[in-house]
């Protein structure tokens, strides 16, 4: 309850295909991820990896679904505020605080998909 009251924009369990690019000493990477919520000011995923906390990041999230005549693109960027092993076992859940308010707009649906 107490992260509920701490939060500035409510958020809503999307989990869609997510990806995220970082730059850890110098080298960017990209990582495949799976949304778990999304709000105005942060996203939760699921990563294969982990990405360090306070490391700025960029993000698209991609929602398409059977009755969606076009899929909507999420794009934002922030910093991990918090890292946790997913308890399954298989990567990590890592909370983003973004800079800025998350922006989304339509898409065709078979359109590529990066952070560039």
């Amino acid at each position: 309850m107490a992260d509920l009251q701490r939060r500035t924009s409510p958020r809503f369990p999307l989990r869609y295909r997510a990806y995220v690019e970082y730059s850890l000493d110098g080298a960017v990477s990209r990582l495949e991820c799976v949304s778990k919520n999304v709000g105005l000011g942060g996203v939760l995923l699921e990563a294969p990896a982990l990405i360090p906390v306070n490391c700025p990041l960029e993000f698209v999230i991609t929602a398409v679904g059977e009755r969606m005549t076009r899929q909507i693109e999420f794009r934002g960027r922030g910093e991990v505020v918090r890292v946790q092993p997913d308890p399954p076992g298989s990567g990590f859940v890592i909370a983003v605080r973004c800079a800025e308010p998350i922006s989304f707009h339509h898409a065709a649906i078979n359109s590529g998909t990066s952070p560039s």
